[in-house]
């Protein structure tokens, strides 16, 4: 397995199903993680779940389908979370 401890995960599709597990999964296996999703009410729902079991992330309304949605303003910049 490898070591995911001081790294910084970007898991778009969080708010349901398997983005959400995905999401819950990375978070319990140490990194930072940023999840994104474009359903805000899903995305929402994932926050409260892993907030439930002590793990801190940061979440962002994004639709990956849209390069005009992407950008500044989400909460990424090149190389980092902000």
């Amino acid at each position: 397995m490898v070591d995911l401890q001081n790294k910084v995960v970007i898991k778009t599709g969080a708010g349901s199903g398997i983005g959400r597990e995905a999401a819950l999964g990375f978070a319990r296996a140490g990194p930072r993680v940023f999840a994104a999703d474009r359903d805000t009410a899903g995305l929402q729902q994932t926050s409260e779940l892993v907030a439930s079991e002590g793990f801190r992330f940061r979440t962002s309304e994004i639709d990956c389908q849209r390069r005009d949605k992407i950008g500044p303003g989400t909460g990424l910049k090149r190389g980092q979370l902000v």
